[in-house]
């Protein structure tokens, strides 16, 4: 098997692993509040990738640091507008306007770094607008904007902040191995939710039922370690 079909599957794999991670957390949201189930499933998944990547951490390059700062950042804005939204919008739904961060992709890059877009691209974009629209504005209000709920919109903005998320490690991955860049990114990620927490959600909770600590190892351990190691 090549090594480029290789790399192919196993995307295809973690796009599958993610797609169900929308079902499990829908799920845990009945049992932690979103800041804390984020903080908690990316703290375990720093702990596993550091120590998985230890020796390799021990020298890690000024510029890596400074990149898995970055793209940590941007993750940590897509998680907590992501599991925020899930409150408020269906599982489905958030699957699909977070998919739309990939299609974001080509137009900020066209609009920010001046890259050229072909037209099967625009195409791609278009019609993924247009399913987006049909999708989260229901026919049988007029499709109307109005329609949109607070989750819907929070979900986009997520996909805004994955989009840029991708773009970063993009161009910091052309300089700086994987094995560098991960384990920084997550546990920057993860460091953000923990200071975040206080702040934004001071009545935050967590209840470690059968359901929850499923929840956690699906999204920490294959969602977050499996999946960002692919």
């Amino acid at each position: 098997m090549s090594r480029s079909l290789k790399a192919h599957l196993l995307l295809l794999a973690a796009t599958f692993v993610w797609g169900a991670t929308f079902i499990v957390i829908k799920s845990a949201l009945a049992d932690a509040t979103p800041l804390v189930f984020n903080a908690v499933r990316m703290v375990i998944a720093a702990v596993i990738l550091c120590a998985i990547f230890f020796r390799q951490l021990r020298a890690l390059p000024v510029g890596a640091l400074r990149a898995g700062v970055e793209i940590g950042t941007l993750m940590w804005i897509g998680y907590e507008f992501q599991t925020a939204g899930l409150f408020y919008t269906s599982a489905s739904k958030s699957a699909f306007l977070t998919g739309v961060s990939v299609v974001l992709v080509p137009l900020l890059l066209a609009l920010l770094w001046r890259r050229h877009i072909n037209r099967y691209t625009l195409a791609g974009v278009a019609a993924a607008f247009v399913g987006l629209y049909f999708l989260c504005v229901p026919p049988a209000q007029g499709l109307s904007l109005a329609s949109l709920n607070r989750g819907d919109l929070l979900t986009l903005g997520c996909a805004v902040a994955f989009a840029f998320q991708i773009i970063v490690l993009g161009r910091n991955a052309q300089h700086f191995g994987f094995a560098h860049l991960v384990p920084v990114e997550i546990s920057v990620c993860a460091l953000w939710m923990l200071i975040s927490i206080p702040i934004a959600e001071p009545h935050g909770y967590i209840h470690f039922t059968p359901e929850m600590l499923w929840a956690l190892a699906v999204t920490a351990l294959v969602g977050t370690v499996a999946c960002f190691i692919v």
